[in-house]
């Protein structure tokens, strides 16, 4: 089932999303001077094409999701209680830059959960072997931030466009459960958690430090250029800082 899917902010086109993926700095340190190219951090991100959901708690008419180029929120307002199971599989559809192969994206499940009730998460990539499987019993008000280095997209020498799945399952196990997936949080980009690789030999990914005014730290520990600092002063529960010249 496709559902309503509301843009924000302008959409990056697929060759303008790889000319800024695959784009190398001139940024000065040691790796430039060893002549290794290292590459913009806000180019390592996919871009998301369309997305369906299927399940008894993303039913037809109960979901709605928001995308900002390579990040989606997906609202949900279906809830269900007493002793059964129910689940959402939603699939993502992503173009990923050419010579570039992207990891679990940063998904972020929001919700309750009341009584007995077990919470299965299954993360994976359409025709890639590899499968990430979470089983927990969630807190009442729950947050979960899920990422692992044991997802790559099926990309390098195949298909730029793959098919990411997120796939719950709620069960119930007492008269008095009750549960609710509010939302999905999907974000692909490097700054903000996700992991990418290089199809070449070497799958590493050298990144540019910061420049003056860039972010710094965050979930990828980026540091900054020669000179300067990472700056978490002006907001220190931020997930990042900026980079500003020593004092």
């Amino acid at each position: 089932m496709f559902f309503r899917i509301v843009r924000q902010g302008p959409h990056v086109a697929a060759p303008v999303m790889l000319a800024l993926a695959c784009s190398t700095t001139s940024s000065s340190g040691p790796l430039a001077e060893a002549g290794v190219d290292v590459v913009d951090p806000d180019g390592l991100q996919a871009g998301i094409v369309d997305l369906s959901s299927e399940g008894l708690l993303c039913p037809q008419g109960s979901v709605a999701a928001v995308v900002s180029d390579a990040a989606a929120t997906v609202v949900l307002s279906r809830s269900v209680a007493g002793v059964q199971t129910a689940g959402c599989k939603l699939t993502f559809e992503l173009d990923v830059p050419a010579g570039l192969s992207l990891g679990m994206p940063t998904t972020i499940l929001r919700g309750v959960a009341f009584d007995e009730t077990r919470l299965e998460r299954r993360y994976a990539f359409e025709g890639a072997e590899a499968t990430h499987a979470v089983v927990e019993q969630p807190p009442e008000d729950f947050v979960i931030v899920d990422r692992t280095d044991q997802l790559e997209a099926p990309s390098c020498g195949g298909s730029l466009r793959v098919r990411y799945v997120v796939d719950v399952a709620a069960q119930l196990l007492a008269d008095g459960s009750f549960f609710q997936l509010d939302s999905v949080d999907l974000d692909t980009a490097f700054r903000f958690g996700t992991d990418w690789r290089s199809c070449d030999v070497d799958p590493s990914i050298h990144i540019a430090p910061g420049a003056n005014g860039d972010f710094c730290d965050g979930p990828q520990q980026r540091p900054c250029a020669e000179g300067l600092r990472c700056d978490r002063e002006r907001d220190p529960n931020a997930a990042e800082g900026s980079c500003v010249e020593q004092p």
